[in-house]
């Protein structure tokens, strides 16, 4: 930095005091105009950002673990109706695997004369629904499925339906 061939740059790093942990960001920049060359070095605690994020990462793997290993089939789907996350329980009922559905419309694998009945769930915002519909098994069949949808919408992150298919 001081000799001009590094630009300004940020780091974060621990920076632990026996007493405590701790979290610091340093940047350091060179000041312009100035002799000798000079450099400021800031730095501040981000400490409870770090525990934060990192409270974060450990739910999201609970949470992970929870839906990977769950017997139930569960899909998570946008107010339209986008596969936005599903379980791997699903896939032995639907032969379709985990990621195959996703970013696809779930009105896409359910059979025409059931659509409309389904729609009517997709649009009941707050309710907690029980439905049959049939939905198309990767071998070319249609199968029967009921079960609950959820209609959680609105959420923190958005609208959002979770759907507990029974096949």
């Amino acid at each position: 930095v001081l000799d001009g061939s590094l630009t300004p740059f940020p780091l974060e790093y621990p920076c632990h005091p026996p007493t405590k942990q701790r979290w610091v960001p340093m940047e350091a920049t060179l000041v312009q105009g100035i002799d000798p060359p000079t450099v400021v070095v800031m730095h501040h605690d981000i400490t409870e950002r770090k525990r934060a994020e990192s409270e974060l990462q450990d739910s999201e793997r609970r949470f992970q673990a929870l839906t990977e290993n769950s017997p139930d089939g569960m899909l998570l789907l946008s107010a339209d109706g986008t596969i936005l996350q599903g379980t791997s329980a699903g896939t032995l009922a639907t032969g379709y695997g985990v990621d195959e559905g996703a970013g696809k419309s779930i009105l896409d694998f359910i059979h025409p004369e059931d659509l409309a009945r389904l729609k009517a769930v997709l649009a009941n915002q707050g309710a907690r629904e029980g439905t049959v519909c049939r939905y198309h098994h990767n071998k070319g069949r249609w199968r029967g499925v009921g079960g609950h949808a959820s209609n959680l919408a609105p959420t923190p992150a958005g609208p959002a339906i979770l759907s507990d298919p029974r096949y």
